[in-house]
């Protein structure tokens, strides 16, 4: 695992996603809420493909947490809309659920696990440890 001192995963991933943006395909992009390249932003489905792309860089070969409340924070979205891209995320073969959620009304639940296919993007584990210059990545199927 890489982290920068001070900086958790999620909010890493977060500003990796800022600087080098996921680009899903047109075929999605008729299908879920996107906003128009020209006034991209950090609240659509995309930049949430481009958080867990990030994280699952970050983690490395670990399972990655995408808890709708932080993440939701991180986003300024609502907690349900997370829990859909979540789904949309699995639909869409980007994400991988690979442990549920457990739910405890008293605390102590913990968050399901994910594993995003870094393959649908070229390049994406060097160019995100390298750091580049380049905003956009496209997915590649």
């Amino acid at each position: 695992m890489r982290f920068m001192p001070g900086h958790g995963p999620l909010q890493q991933a977060v500003e990796a996603g800022r600087r080098l943006r996921l680009l899903i395909s047109d075929e999605l992009r008729e299908f879920r809420p996107v906003e128009d390249s020209s006034q991209r932003d950090e609240h659509d489905y995309e930049f949430f493909i481009s958080v867990a792309g990030h994280l699952q860089v970050i983690m490395g070969d670990r399972n990655i947490l995408l808890p709708c409340r932080e993440v939701s924070e991180q986003m300024k979205v609502s907690p349900r809309t997370v829990s859909r891209f979540q789904q949309w995320g699995v639909e869409d073969k980007f994400l991988v659920k690979v442990k549920e959620h457990s739910f405890r009304s008293k605390g102590g639940g913990s968050a399901a696990e994910f594993r995003f296919d870094v393959s649908r993007y070229s390049g994406l584990e060097s160019r995100a440890q390298d750091g580049t210059s380049e905003s956009f990545l496209r997915a590649t199927t």
